[in-house]
């Protein structure tokens, strides 16, 4: 796997990878091929095939903060990240109230208070031992639909600055903020390039930082893409080329140079474009997921199961 990090400013600190090597994402395939195949894997009928990533090559950059003046719409929808605080308190809008029980909680304030959401790289899956795969997969039908899920994933670190923590004379503790900021990630849409994904946290510890001065954060994020948020529609393939038209995200077309060389495609984003409307996602190489032949395969959770297989989605 091949990343490229920068740091992420003022709230987000770096993520838990910390430098990565340098990007070397410049392939592209050419070749073409069948991306379908003969085989029916969900029994509808229609002969289709899923491909799981196996080595996925991505450009993990985040855009510098803007000053809130330059802001044009929130940073939720945007995928901008907070303000400079030479324009305030990234929090200025951050409200802090006392429930009935007079426990102290997070509001949204006048103008809404939306935690920014870095791009995270994609989820390795496989077990050791196993052959490596990740949680992204494209599949493609003979009917020219296609759809792309994938799980984004990785630890995440803020630091809240103290005027934060005494908004409206509100005292707030570093572990009250736990349970306010869990609620606000799960609400908040990750808008990372064209592609909508959703959002959860888990295994959050908030502590003083070193400094004395606010609070530090560390938790897991994870954001997905499935049938429902992630680029699906229809496509059509000429040559060495995939043209995707997005029905479920922005519905714009992008296309991809790609080849098949028996049950492995490769794929890279036509003139260096992000694949699947995802900033940073260059080049792909997949596997057919093969889910009758009496071993344990890429994809595959046991033998011939999982969520990859639709005819034995769970193990036994």
């Amino acid at each position: 796997m091949k990343i490229a990090s920068s740091a992420l400013l003022l709230f987000a600190a770096l993520p838990a990878w910390g430098c990565a090597p340098e990007l070397t994402c410049d392939e592209t395939f050419d070749g073409g091929g069948d991306v379908v195949g003969a085989s029916d894997t969900n029994a509808d009928g229609i002969p289709d095939s899923r491909w799981v990533v196996t080595e996925p090559c991505e450009d993990i950059v985040s855009e510098p903060p803007e000053p809130v003046t330059l802001q044009k719409q929130p940073p939720h929808l945007s995928g901008n990240s907070p303000p400079k605080q030479a324009s305030g308190e990234w929090c200025m809008n951050l409200s802090l109230i006392k429930d009935d029980m007079g426990v102290p909680q997070i509001k949204e304030g006048e103008d809404g208070f939306y935690p920014w959401i870095p791009r995270l790289p994609l989820q390795q899956h496989s077990a050791p031992g196993q052959p490596v795969w990740y949680d992204a997969y494209v599949d493609y039908g003979q009917d020219n639909q296609y759809a792309f899920g994938a799980v984004l994933s990785g630890v995440h670190r803020i630091e809240i600055p103290a005027k934060c923590m005494t908004q409206q004379g509100v005292p707030m503790t570093c572990a009250g903020l736990i349970p306010g900021l869990t609620e606000k990630y799960a609400e908040t849409e990750a808008q990372l390039g064209k592609s909508t994904g959703t959002v959860s946290t888990s295994n959050w510890a908030c502590a003083n930082a070193p400094s004395g001065y606010g609070c530090e954060c560390a938790f897991n994020m994870t954001v997905t893409y499935d049938a429902t948020t992630g680029p699906g529609g229809t496509f059509a393939a000429s040559d060495d080329l995939l043209t995707h038209f997005d029905q479920v995200g922005e519905g714009t077309p992008f296309l991809t140079n790609y080849t098949v060389s028996g049950n492995t495609l490769s794929m890279s984003g036509y003139r260096r474009r992000a694949l699947f409307g995802i900033d940073g996602l260059r080049t792909l190489k997949l596997q057919r997921v093969v889910c009758n032949d009496g071993v344990q395969g890429v994809g595959e959770e046991g033998v011939d199961c999982g969520y990859n297989c639709p005819a034995a989605p769970t193990c036994p």
